[in-house]
């Protein structure tokens, strides 16, 4: 994930400059001339030594337990929230799975995917257009199905498509989308578990 890159990145980089500081340092206790013993060098390099253990043990810490992400609620609570902003009459279906639709990614990172392929939908919709909402459960993964139909499709639909594929790509994730004629249809796979997950054996 990118977050995940983001702090690796930066500990690396610290890394790095505890260990340059180490080399340093014992590059001028090897070069010193006569037999004067310097403490602060020594007192230089214990320091950095130390920041070193302690971007190690920083590399180390266990995430604290997130709990798995409830796809039913997310949707239902997402998609009432998109149907308040909608400002012409359309017909509106909803059905959700009776199944167990949790999964391990972020609940935050569902929300956003969820209401992006909301709002992509929404975009197209006319007066008397049909949105349809649903989610059921197949191969490992949460699946949300979103279709508009009787829609205007917009020029820029293919750009925001792979924003979204991009998006879901993160969390393993992947997006489905086609159309025919006036009719816009979105399919979200999210996994149960992550491949990231610390349970996963890949």
């Amino acid at each position: 994930m990118a977050r995940d890159e983001s702090d690796l990145e930066q500990l690396s980089s610290r890394l790095m400059q505890c260990l340059g500081r180490i080399d340093e340092e014992a590059f001028r206790l090897q070069t010193r001339e006569g037999d004067h013993f310097d403490f602060d060098e020594v007192e230089r390099i214990t320091y950095a030594t130390d920041e070193l253990v302690e971007a190690i043990d920083s590399m180390l810490v266990v995430a604290p337990f997130e709990p798995p992400a409830d796809v039913n609620a997310i949707v239902a609570n997402v998609t009432a929230e998109c149907l308040d902003n909608i400002d012409v009459p359309i017909v509106q279906r909803h059905t959700l799975c009776d199944t167990d639709a949790e999964v391990s990614a972020p609940a935050s990172m569902i929300q956003v995917a969820v209401r992006r392929a909301l709002t992509l939908a929404a975009s197209s919709l006319v007066a008397g257009s049909e949105l349809s909402v649903s989610t059921r459960t197949a191969h490992g993964a949460v699946l949300v199905e979103i279709s508009a139909l009787g829609c205007h499709l917009e020029d820029g639909l293919h750009d925001r498509v792979e924003t979204l594929r991009a998006f879901l790509n993160d969390f393993d994730g992947s997006c489905t989308v086609f159309c025919e004629q006036e009719d816009l249809y979105l399919v979200l796979e999210i996994p149960r578990a992550m491949v990231t997950d610390q349970g996963d054996p890949a």
